[in-house]
């Protein structure tokens, strides 16, 4: 209640000042909203809940507001002469704390927990527990997703975060269970978690329930390419090579560079016995992976026998 208080004494402050004949201090304190405004959280921005990093503008407006204030000072007295004083112990106190500041900068994690320390939020503990995953430190990343869920139970980033928690640590079940409510909370848009429970199905040995989860995130992400490549190695595993064979086509046409995608190409050509499409692809996935043995093994087996190496990447 105080915070909000101070908000709006600070926003009533621009029509006092411009009433009292101070219309530039009212115009820098009138800026200073303006453009905090499109980061408070008044309009919610999706993936972003408050944006921080944009309040350098703000803080502009409000340091032009602060010299103002000072030039508003009066010309004499005992105020103006501890002023050069006041400024060095503001700005020890400051460099002090900016020092303190940078041990929570030593690492993402350690940045991450004293912010749930000092600002607890969702978001907060879910970041925390994405950097504890990227350490290996899974029971810590599953209890900071936890923690998250405990402050918005709908929080689709703190579902994936769990599930992969979970993943890494060999559940396979509870991590489809946190998926399935991560897809359940966005409507059916989180496409990373429906490629995260067509992994565990195909862990599991249930390709045709992959490949229909695969098709789904295709829907939602033409785009991603690694969904291509893991449908075409889940048809491949179901023994039907023309859809593999489509599928990973499909990968290598989003992303000339998917060596794995190239390699499946190569290897399903070979074992159709069609040659010649399969020096194609074992000479595109040269280009990009240089050192690849198989590849380099099957063109020489070739009638021509020749790697050519001279042709340009895609």
């Amino acid at each position: 209640l105080p915070r909000y208080a101070l908000a709006g004494a600070a926003l009533a402050g621009v029509p006092a000042l411009w009433l009292s004949g101070r219309r530039r201090g009212a115009l820098w304190l009138l800026l200073f909203w303006v453009l905090y405004l499109p980061v408070s959280n008044l309009v919610p921005i999706e993936g972003r809940p408050f944006a921080e990093q944009r309040m350098y503008l703000p803080s502009a407006a409000f340091c032009a507001l602060v010299a103002w204030a000072l030039t508003e000072l009066p010309p004499a007295g005992r105020l103006l002469r501890l002023a050069p004083l006041a400024g060095l112990l503001l700005a020890g106190a400051w460099g002090v704390r900016g020092v303190v500041r940078n041990r929570d900068w030593r690492s993402e994690s350690g940045l991450w927990l004293k912010t749930v320390q000092v600002s607890p939020s969702a978001r907060a503990y879910n970041n925390l527990g994405v950097t504890l995953l990227r350490e290996k430190r899974y029971h810590e990343a599953i209890g900071s997703a936890r923690e998250a869920l405990k402050l918005d139970p709908a929080y689709v980033d703190a579902y994936n975060t769990l599930g992969a928690g979970y993943y890494d640590l060999g559940l396979y079940d509870r991590s489809m269970a946190a998926f399935e409510k991560a897809v359940f909370f966005s409507d059916g848009r989180a496409y990373k978690s429906l490629m995260n429970m067509a992994t565990i199905h195909s862990l599991k040995g249930r390709e045709k329930e992959a490949v229909e989860l695969y098709a789904a995130v295709i829907s939602r992400a033409p785009w991603l390419d690694a969904a291509y490549y893991n449908m075409g190695m889940a048809l491949n595993r179901l023994g039907r090579k023309d859809d593999a064979l489509s599928a990973f086509s499909e990968a290598v046409a989003l992303n000339p560079y998917n060596a794995p995608a190239y390699f499946m190409l190569g290897h399903i050509f070979s074992e159709k016995k069609d040659l010649r499409s399969a020096e194609r692809a074992y000479r595109d996935l040269l280009r990009v992976e240089p050192s690849n043995a198989v590849a380099a093994k099957f063109l020489l087996s070739m009638p021509n026998g020749a790697i050519d190496g001279s042709m340009p990447g895609p």
